[in-house]
């Protein structure tokens, strides 16, 4: 199989978990889902990344097929990238070793953040934040996001 056919079918995939999940009844506010490439600073497609929200309760599924340098694990993260703003980034796990993430959390205000990013951590990493020099990929988030 090559690249290209499993990004096609995660997104395809992914579509499909974004509208069962469009059908399930709402308490509070409307989940409102994207969709997206992960992209790498070279401008190729990393992975497929699905995010639904109502602003509060977050659900990220995320997938890749790269593989991480030798020593080192996929991480992803939340980050509120605004200018002014808090810089703040919320860690979301390690890819597991298939390369999928699955992150589902209640947060205060889920649409802070502006970007969803992935960087090459230290296997068995104990600095809890980001190793920007190894940022992976990312995907902007749309709005709502970004408030």
């Amino acid at each position: 199989m090559n690249r290209s056919t499993l990004y096609v079918g995660s997104i395809l995939v992914l579509s499909i978990l974004a509208s069962v999940a469009a059908g399930v009844p709402r308490v509070n506010a409307q989940e409102i889902p994207q969709s997206g490439a992960i992209m790498t600073d070279k401008g190729e497609i990393m992975g497929v990344v699905n995010i639904i929200s109502d602003g509060h309760k977050i659900n990220v599924k995320a997938a890749t097929e790269f593989t991480p340098p030798q020593g080192k694990v996929y991480e992803g993260w939340l980050a509120d990238n605004n200018p002014g703003a808090s810089r703040y980034t919320l860690s979301l796990g390690e890819f597991t070793k298939d390369g999928t993430l699955s992150y589902d959390a209640n947060l205060v205000n889920a649409y802070t953040y502006t970007h969803f990013g992935v960087t090459a951590e230290p296997v068995n990493d104990a600095d809890p934040r980001p190793d920007t020099s190894f940022i992976v990929g990312f995907y902007k988030l749309a709005p709502p996001f970004g408030k």
